[in-house]
Parts: C-alpha cells; structure tokens; sequence
C-alpha cells in the first residue's frame, strides 16, 4: 500500500475538500457524547448550537413527571400540617367583582330563604287580615237571602219549653208571620246584640207578625238569667238540646230565621240584628 508523502518542512498539509463534495456533519464521538472539534468557524458554531440543544435535552424532564427543580416540596399532611395555606394565584377580576362564580364554588342560598320568608309573612298577614273582616263581619247578617236549600221549604210546627216557665208554640202554626231570633249566653256577640234588640222588640207583636227567641243555653236558669239580664219581654223558648237551631242556623249564633204565615222560609240570615234590620224583616212578611 502506498503512503502518503510528508508535506514541505515536515508538517502535515491542509486537508482541503473535494470540489462538489459537502462537508459532513461533525458527529458526537461514540461512548463521550462529545463532538469533535471543528473545522472551522461556521462548524465552530454549529457545535456550540448543538451543545446547547443537548444540555437542553438532557434537563428536559420525562412526560408525566414533574420536575422538582426550583420548587418547594409539599408539607407532609397537607396545607393543613404547616398551619397555613400555600399562596394562590390571583383570581380573575370578573370572579371578584362577582360576575362569574369560581368553579366548584356553591350557590349561596341566602336569596331562596328571603324569598320563602317574605311568601310566609304575606300568607301569614293575609290569614290576619282575613281573621279581623271575619270577626268585623259575624255581628252583620247578611242582606239578601242566602244559598241556603231550607229558603222555600215548610217548617212544621213545634212546641218547646217557655222561659221562664210555660210553652212556646211556633207562631206559624196559626197562620202568623214569624222572626225567630237564635242566641245564648255561651254567643260573645248576642251579650251585645239582646240588650239592644229587647226594647226595639218589646212584646213582640207587629200587627200580625210575631218576634220570637229560642235560647240555646244548656240549662234552663242560665237561659232565665240571660233573658233577665237583657230585659227581654217578647216570648222566649228553651232549645237547649239544640235540637231546632241545628235544622234551622246550623251554622252558628247569632242569627234569624224568618217565616211565612204559611210556614215557608223566607230567608236565613247570620250575625247580630239591629233594629233597623228587624224591621227590614218584618216587612218581608208583608
């Protein structure tokens, strides 16, 4: 094999490329990851690029681990084990102002138990309000007759103990008119209502209609005190069983009933009567 001739004055002659061939890429020395020394500048500075790029590499962390580089390890126990909370970002200033609520982050439910409060206070004032016009209203009977399927029947006669003695027969029986008036001494209203009707009443004859009171106190003598106390002197009946006010006003006391000569309902009327309203009722008669 023949050798390559020495240069002039003993040294080694510049390596110079081959016309139309490239230079190749230095490559890293195999078991150092080193690359040779270059060339010349240009490769000079090729080299340092891929130096850099390679110690780059070689601090890149692996995918799906994080580097622990620069950062503080967790306390052990959580946030909790230190005593204090490690230091959040700041957040958005259209979460703060309220506009947009953090994720995860609950609904506060403050408005739904205001809402519910203000419906409970309006139900409960309209109950109140509803309760007053009811106990305004119980000592007024109505003006017109009510719906009521008794107007238009015919009552049968009947019979009852008088008070303070004797017997009280329905006046209808011998073709009179009648306004029966229901009450008691057990009835807050009729403590208000008798004393004022008694001297309007008097005897309780108009013509050929009859006023008439059926006391539905259970006993006999607290029917006779409540009468006396009123200064009643129209005739009065003794219902203590309440046998005849639960056919006629079975809704409750104070109330009227007025008849027909011939024993028809004429209307049923609830609350208190003055003596105005009496004789509204007695015109009803004719």
């Amino acid at each position: 094999m023949d050798q390559v001739p020495p240069s002039r004055g003993g040294e080694q002659s510049e390596q110079r490329p081959l016309e139309g061939v490239e230079p190749a890429e230095p490559v890293a020395l195999e078991g150092t990851g080193e690359l040779p020394p270059p060339r010349d500048e240009a490769a000079r500075d090729d080299q340092r690029e891929l130096e850099v790029e390679h110690e780059r590499t070689a601090r890149r962390p692996l995918r799906g681990h994080r580097a622990s580089v620069g950062r503080r390890p967790a306390p052990a126990g959580g946030a909790g084990a230190s005593g204090t909370l490690p230091r959040l970002g700041a957040m958005p200033a259209d979460v703060r102002e309220g506009s947009v609520e953090p994720p995860g982050a609950a609904r506060p439910r403050g408005g739904l138990r205001i809402g519910l409060l203000v419906v409970g206070a309006v139900v409960a004032t309209l109950l109140i309000v509803s309760g007053i016009l009811s106990l305004l209203g119980q000592g007024r009977p109505s003006t017109s007759p009510p719906a009521n399927t008794l107007v238009g029947t015919t009552l049968p006669g009947f019979a009852v103990p008088g008070v303070p003695g004797g017997v009280l027969h329905a006046p209808w029986s011998t073709h009179h008119g009648t306004v029966v008036l229901f009450f008691a001494s057990w009835c807050g209203p009729c403590h208000a209502e008798l004393p004022r009707l008694a001297p309007a009443v008097g005897s309780g004859t108009f013509g050929g209609a009859r006023v008439i009171g059926l006391d539905g106190d259970r006993s006999a003598s607290s029917a006779a005190s409540f009468i006396a106390s009123a200064h009643v002197r129209f005739p009065v009946g003794h219902d203590g069983e309440l046998s005849i006010a639960s056919s006629l006003v079975p809704v409750g006391f104070p109330a009227s009933v007025v008849v027909s000569p011939a024993g028809k309902v004429v209307s049923v009327n609830y609350g208190a009567v003055s003596p105005t309203q009496l004789r509204a009722e007695l015109a009803q008669l004719g």
